[in-house]
């Protein structure tokens, strides 16, 4: 199945919230290595993948924003992927 990966904040979140609608659920992945963080959003078929650089304070702001959303929406924090066939080896 392909990911369709949206570039900007504001589309990803509009056509995330019509995978919801059909039931979609959202499961995210945030990586923190020093200043910089990065966020990795799939819901249905949309995804979204950004780094942010936590020293400055305008990307650290819109990372919050970000996280509250998929806080507000249920989203499920992802620890690791794991390819079905390696998963009890």
């Amino acid at each position: 199945m392909a990911v369709y990966r949206i570039k900007k904040w504001a589309d990803f979140k509009d056509a995330a919230e019509k995978q919801m609608v059909r039931g979609a659920r959202i499961f995210y992945m945030i990586e923190e290595n020093g200043n910089t963080t990065t966020v990795k959003i799939k819901v249905g078929c949309v995804g979204y993948v950004k780094e942010f650089n936590t020293a400055n304070e305008k990307e650290k702001e819109e990372l919050n924003k970000i996280h509250g959303w998929l806080l507000r929406n249920g989203g499920i924090e992802v620890e690791e992927v794991i390819p079905d066939d390696m998963f009890f080896t």
